[in-house]
């Protein structure tokens, strides 16, 4: 097998982080189906989109890690077809967060997928310093503080981090 272009393995990339956390998520079999949806004609950016909006669901639903199926099954069995679009967003939902969300500036760094995943489902308590920030998950803890840690805090300022 060939290697796959940098922007496919880029795309990959951005949709594994907006992908909800699954334990033993094999990574690999999920790049090759991804690699091949795209090659098929599938939006690479519809899929990250999905992906965060399942991760959404995911997180609102409160649905336990071991019943997420793996990224792989979730592409082969094109699952991230029922998440195309979001279907409790108004018909002229904005485009992306409230401007009123302590992060807000953020969004177009991150994109969709990450902010769907990672961002939204935040409860920021600015009233006491540091800034109290509870995410929904440990994995989303993590994620955040690692790929997102230092502009939270430049957005922020100081921050203490908490999980649900």
């Amino acid at each position: 097998m060939k290697p796959l272009p940098k922007t496919t393995l880029e795309a990959f990339d951005r949709f594994w982080a907006a992908y909800p956390y699954r334990a033993e998520n094999p990574k690999a079999p999920a790049r090759v189906v991804f690699a091949r949806l795209l090659k098929e004609g599938v939006c690479a950016e519809a899929l990250i989109a999905a992906a965060g909006r399942y991760a959404s669901f995911i997180s609102r639903e409160k649905v336990k890690s071991i019943f997420i199926p793996h990224a792989r099954k979730w592409l082969n069995q094109r699952y991230f077809e029922d998440y195309m679009t979001d279907p409790d967003a108004p018909a002229s939902a904005p485009e992306g967060p409230s401007p009123d969300h302590p992060l807000a500036s953020l969004f177009a760094d991150v994109g969709e997928g990450p902010w769907l995943s990672y961002f939204a489902p935040l409860v920021i308590d600015q009233s006491q310093r540091p800034v109290r920030i509870t995410a929904p998950h440990r994995f989303a803890l993590e994620r955040l503080t690692r790929d997102y840690g230092p502009r939270i805090v430049a957005v922020l300022g100081p921050v203490k981090w908490e999980v649900r």
